[in-house]
């Protein structure tokens, strides 16, 4: 139902796509669950407001954007390799870093792409690595769907202040930091199970696609509706769920970016310690977000080549 959501919002928000929106929706709406129809509504009605007010950015500065993703990818799969490297001499400490700094560098060039987030996000959010999905549940739109979910799905989400406030306590970054083997490898097979569960859902998500890509086509016009299909067939479930993996790796190697920079007597990095016995089902999942994240990457650098040529405006 979430998949849903995110693709039924995106399809809404297509520019001109205000011709019988009425009638459009309502045939859209049939195919979702019943009690979220009319808290699906308002959420488009709310996204359609949003998408009127977003400034359109020239393709120089899109691709200026995605060329800082590819770099930061690149580096995060370098760090990788290093820890990798590090491990195999058991330089533990240098390899944690190596581990952590390469979901850092993954995370925030996945955001540039899934959130447009840029350089001020990032100093805000410094080596707090989990800080980003925090920023983003503060994005207009991400609010809109959050609380359309509140609503059609009877459930209460953690606002972003508290849930942030909760992360970065010193009492939880010090139990993450002693996290034993057991419970990373318990994280790493909700990843794993979140990443098939998308798998499976893919073409169930590609006949809802076509579904609701017929009911707009004559909203759009054909190279439009051609672009939605090509869009989704390139982002596929799988990349869905980065932001929700992401996160629980960021969350578990976060804390150890500043302990094995600046060293002291909260932990002793050695063969014993549950990030370090952990290491290479972390390493191996690590390794596939990147190559999904650069798989991803191509299709937009390859789509921002055909954008229209919009001249940048003038600096105040």
């Amino acid at each position: 139902e979430g998949l849903k959501t995110n693709l039924f919002l995106f399809l809404c928000c297509v520019p001109h796509m205000d011709k019988n929106l009425e009638s459009k929706m309502n045939q859209v709406l049939k195919m979702v669950n019943p009690k979220a129809r009319p808290h699906f509504k308002t959420a488009v009605e709310k996204m359609e407001e949003l998408n009127q007010t977003k400034e359109q950015r020239s393709r120089k500065e899109v691709v200026a954007q995605l060329q800082q993703a590819r770099k930061w990818f690149l580096k995060a799969e370098e760090h990788l390799n290093n820890a990798k490297i590090l491990f195999e001499k058991n330089s533990y400490p240098m390899g944690v870093q190596s581990l952590a700094y390469s979901i850092e560098l993954l995370t925030k060039g996945h955001s540039i792409i899934q959130y447009d987030f840029g350089e001020e996000i990032f100093r805000k959010v410094s080596h707090r690595t989990p800080k980003i999905f925090f920023e983003a549940a503060r994005k207009p739109d991400s609010i809109v769907i959050r609380e359309m979910l509140e609503k059609s799905r009877k459930i209460k989400f953690d606002e972003p202040d508290a849930a942030e406030k909760k992360v970065f306590e010193k009492a939880n970054e010090i139990k993450i930091l002693h996290a034993n083997e057991k419970d990373i490898l318990e994280l790493i097979r909700i990843v794993e199970k979140i990443k098939k569960q998308m798998a499976i859902a893919e073409p169930q998500m590609n006949k809802f696609i076509q579904k609701i890509a017929d009911v707009f086509k004559e909203d759009i016009s054909r190279k439009e509706v051609n672009a939605l299909k090509d869009f989704f067939k390139n982002y596929k479930p799988k990349h869905f769920a980065t932001s929700y993996v992401l996160f629980l790796l960021a969350y578990v190697l976060f804390p150890h970016k500043y302990h094995t920079t600046y060293p002291d007597e909260t932990i002793n990095y050695n063969e014993n310690l549950g990030i370090v016995k952990a290491r290479e089902p972390l390493i191996k999942v690590v390794r596939e977000e990147i190559d999904s994240a650069k798989e991803l990457l191509t299709y937009f650098e390859d789509a921002a080549k055909n954008m229209p040529i919009t001249p940048t405006p003038p600096t105040v």
